[in-house]
């Protein structure tokens, strides 16, 4: 994989922001890596074994409640429209 020298500052200054979604972040390190020559898999092993040495919980950021409002919505919506 290839990205130009505009493609690669606008991934690492993603990367050096501190308001950049960490799944954006990650993306961008991901690419970054690709590009400086580590095959997909490297990459995805790394990730992988970080994770495992360092897990994260998932945080819920929104009650079953509020969740199950949206899906309500959503099937609602799109029952409307004449699907």
């Amino acid at each position: 994989m290839s990205v130009t020298d505009a493609q690669r500052a606008v991934l690492e200054g993603w990367l050096r922001r501190r308001s950049t979604a960490q799944a954006l972040a990650q993306r961008s390190r991901i690419v970054l890596e690709c590009a400086e020559g580590h095959s997909i898999m490297e990459v995805s092993r790394r990730l992988l074994a970080d994770w495992n040495e360092h897990p994260r919980p998932f945080v819920w950021t929104k009650t079953a409640d509020e969740i199950l409002d949206k899906v309500a919505a959503y099937c609602r919506q799109i029952s409307d429209s004449g699907h």
